[in-house]
């Protein structure tokens, strides 16, 4: 069978002047440089949340049934049925043993799903019990900057913009995070191996930069050289190969 994605191209640019090029005593040119590839990985990684979200294999926190009755935080009851469901699916966890080691209080970390979400979140994963948080790794050995910690068979990610659907849950109270009274919704999206693909044109590194520094007499739109410009391109598409194989947990959260 044939999963087929429309590849899309991504960009953006800034400009800066002879004037910052001449006369500004910070490595602006750098930093600009540096900001474009920051924007290039995260238009990335934004567009693979999109896919993921989107996905039809769902679990709801608590009673709720649907997204618009959502009001009860995250809790094991959840996690645990997700990991069933990937399991019942065949889903291949992703990460691999990591052996205990000699320190007090390490604990060995079994093969895992990976599950990512919004760091709102972390409050109330670490109120569950059994979690552990990555200090208490064996191994230190992290998936990402942003992993927090495990539970059960389940590694976190955690990151500001992997977002939430404000005020898109139940009528709340005042322990409940939420926009217009409504619990703001929070998914959690957890999968296995081959869950889903992602195609860059021209292979991994796809995200081209490119500067135009401004010079005198090159052509006639800038004959005095004053306009330079950093850009940066890209051709990029992702699809979600197996619905059985990624599941999304949404919730709400506690307010603190």
């Amino acid at each position: 069978e044939h999963i087929t994605s429309v590849i899309q191209q991504f960009g953006a640019w800034v400009a800066f002047t002879d004037v910052v090029a001449d006369t500004h005593e910070d490595p602006t040119l750098s930093v600009l440089t540096q900001l474009a590839g920051e924007q290039a990985a995260r238009t990335k990684e934004q567009i693979l949340w999109n896919m993921m979200v989107a996905g039809t294999n769902v679990i709801y926190s608590g009673s709720a049934t649907s997204r618009a009755t959502v009001a009860a935080p995250i809790d094991s009851d959840s996690l645990r049925l997700a990991q069933r469901t990937l399991k019942v699916a065949l889903a291949k966890p992703i990460t691999k043993m990591l052996d205990a080691s000699v320190k007090v209080a390490t604990q060995p970390v079994a093969p895992a799903f990976v599950a990512i979400g919004h760091t709102n979140l972390e409050q109330d994963l670490r109120g569950i019990s059994g979690f552990v948080p990555r200090e208490h790794y064996s191994n230190t050995t992290l998936l990402s900057e942003y992993e927090i910690g495990k539970y059960e068979d389940l590694r976190f990610i955690l990151a500001p913009h992997f977002t939430y659907f404000a005020g898109a849950g139940a009528a709340v109270g005042a322990g409940i995070l939420n926009t217009g009274g409504n619990a703001d919704v929070y998914p959690l999206v957890i999968f296995g191996q081959d869950a889903f693909a992602a195609t860059p044109l021209k292979g991994m590194e796809s995200a081209r930069v490119v500067v135009k520094n401004p010079t005198m007499g090159q052509s006639y739109e800038d004959p005095l050289g004053q306009r330079g410009f950093l850009a940066w391109k890209m051709w990029y598409a992702a699809t979600r190969l197996n619905e059985a194989w990624i599941v999304r947990v949404e919730s709400a959260v506690t307010a603190l």
